[in-house]
């Protein structure tokens, strides 16, 4: 299928490099795309209505541009067929496999979770800009009344089988209250899940897939300044005083000794401990002489 908007070629509901629907079954008045939206996008937490804008358009575009060529799975097991020629088609043998691999359960997958101190449409954006740009074809999108929920297709490779990444948008129900409108008072919320169907292992490849994911959604330039940090205590600083030593002169090296604290009412003062010059030299003991 084609994208009747782009004419980018596409598998999914979604075409990747604009976010248009795309679908093989719809009519010819169904495929006559909606009007284009003006005004202001970044509080727009709705996918259909944020694609209709030209400038989320143009941005999608620009991402898909960059999606990497892979070859996948199913590419090297027909290449392997064609080689080989073996007795049982591999392509064909995984294509029957799989789908009763899921059913049984056996799969694995990874999560990650960021917040950001931003409008929910520029998270929106940033997150189907790195979809868009990792090659990652969006199949579905649900859409709820404080976020949506975005399902991309997840290719196989060499070492894994086919999958899906879901990602969820949520934001507070505060934010459309917000004063300013680029600077939300409460986060949004991105939780990100790869599954990967009929394998338990997949050697750390959903954690890097999730890794590179969030990180292409917080450097996006839409989101500039309103990644939230994590926030680090700082201890107070310590009640230091620098004495001189008594052992080394007036040239020793100054060390760093807590300032002892005052004791209770009632308590006799501690008597300090006199340095090695202060203290007196023991006295020798007398020799005794045996007189003859």
């Amino acid at each position: 299928m084609f994208c009747p908007e782009c004419g980018v070629e596409g598998h999914g509901k979604f075409c990747v490099e604009c976010g248009t629907r795309i679908s093989s079954t719809t009519s010819r008045e169904e495929d006559k795309q909606p009007e284009e939206l003006t005004g202001d996008w970044t509080q727009e937490i709705c996918y259909e209505r944020l694609i209709r804008y030209p400038f989320v358009r143009d941005q999608l575009i620009l991402a898909g541009r960059r999606r990497p060529n892979r070859i996948s799975g199913e590419q090297l097991l027909k290449f392997y067929d064609t080689v080989a020629s073996p007795e049982v088609s591999l392509e064909k043998l995984n294509v029957a496999m799989l789908p009763i691999l899921e059913r049984m359960g056996i799969k694995s997958g990874s999560q990650a979770e960021r917040e950001f101190l931003a409008a929910p449409g520029r998270v929106l954006l940033a997150v189907l800009c790195g979809l868009a740009g990792g090659g990652y074809d969006i199949e579905d999108a649900e859409q709820m009344s404080d976020g949506c929920i975005l399902t991309a297709f997840l290719p196989s490779t060499l070492i894994t089988n086919r999958g899906q990444i879901i990602v969820t948008v949520m934001q507070s129900a505060e934010n459309s209250d917000a004063e300013d409108a680029d600077k939300p008072a409460l986060p949004v919320k991105v939780h990100a899940a790869a599954k990967i169907s009929g394998q338990f292992f997949d050697w750390g490849k959903s954690k890097r897939i999730l890794a590179e994911l969030i990180q292409g959604i917080a450097s996006h330039k839409e989101l500039a300044g309103y990644v939230q940090a994590p926030k680090v205590a700082i201890p107070p600083p310590l009640n230091h005083q620098p004495i001189v030593s008594n052992s080394g002169g007036p040239n020793a090296p100054q060390i760093d000794v807590p300032q002892s604290k005052a004791s209770p009412p009632g308590m006799p003062e501690p008597k300090p401990v006199p340095g090695p010059r202060e203290r007196e030299p023991a006295t020798p003991p007398p020799i005794r002489r045996d007189v003859a």
